[in-house]
C-alpha cells in the first residue's frame, strides 16, 4: 500500500467516525482534524451537514474558527450550490481549501474552494 493509499484510508476512517458519532458529540470531528494536522500540517474545521435548512448555520459556525481547511461531510439532500454560495460569502484570508465529501460510500470528493497551493491540495486533486 502506498503512502497516498494509507492517507486516503485514514481519511475515510475518520469520515466513518464522524458519520457514526452521536450528533450531539462536540468532538466528533476530531479524527478528521487530527488527520489534517498530522498529514498536511493544516488547521481544519469539520461539519456533518444533514439538514438543508441548517447550511447557513453550519458554514458560519465553521468559518469562525479561522482554519485553513474546512471539510463539510454532506448528506445527499444538501444542495452543493447553496453551500458554495454561503462559503463564498464568508471567505477569510487564512482559508485555503473547502472540501465537500458525500456521507455515503463510496465517498465522493469535491474541492469547492482553493486559494493557494499546498500539500493538501496536491493530494486531494488526485482524488477528484
Amino acid at each position: 500500500m502506498t503512502m497516498k493509499d494509507t492517507i486516503l484510508q485514514n481519511f475515510e476512517s475518520a469520515i466513518d467516525s464522524l458519520i457514526s458519532a452521536d450528533p450531539r458529540n462536540s468532538s466528533k470531528g476530531k479524527p478528521i482534524k487530527n488527520w489534517a494536522e498530522s498529514n498536511f500540517n493544516v488547521t481544519c474545521s469539520v461539519s456533518h451537514v444533514t439538514d438543508p435548512r441548517a447550511i447557513g448555520n453550519r458554514v458560519s459556525e465553521q468559518m469562525r474558527y479561522g482554519s485553513s481547511l474546512i471539510v463539510f461531510v454532506c448528506d445527499s439532500s444538501i444542495n452543493i450550490e447553496t453551500l458554495k454560495g454561503y462559503v463564498n460569502n464568508n471567505v477569510y484570508p487564512a482559508l485555503c481549501d473547502v472540501l465537500i465529501v458525500s456521507d455515503t460510500k463510496p465517498y465522493e470528493y469535491k474541492n469547492i474552494r482553493h486559494s493557494k497551493s499546498s500539500k493538501f491540495f496536491s493530494w486531494i486533486s488526485g482524488l477528484m
